[in-house]
């Protein structure tokens, strides 16, 4: 749903959109994907605080604490999920 919203949003409005599919995407312990989207959120606004601080964050290397405990981590729901 984000992704579309990004899609037909403008550049103007894309910073927070971005934003939030970054931090989704480190919730699920993706954080070379956050860190990209990330990017892509400072560029459409290099004044949104809240994505340069989050880029500052998850650029460090800085880990969901949930996602270092292997009964907590994120696992996606399906077939390969047993």
């Amino acid at each position: 749903m984000l992704l579309n919203a990004y899609t037909h949003s403008s550049t103007d409005h894309a910073a927070p959109i971005l934003t939030a599919i970054a931090y989704i995407n480190w919730w699920e312990g993706r954080g070379s994907k956050a860190h990209q989207f990330l990017q892509l959120a400072v560029e459409a606004d290099p004044a949104d605080r809240l994505a340069r601080l989050s880029d500052l964050m998850i650029g460090s290397g800085m880990v969901a604490g949930w996602n270092m405990d292997k009964d907590r981590a994120f696992r996606p729901r399906g077939l390969e999920a047993s």
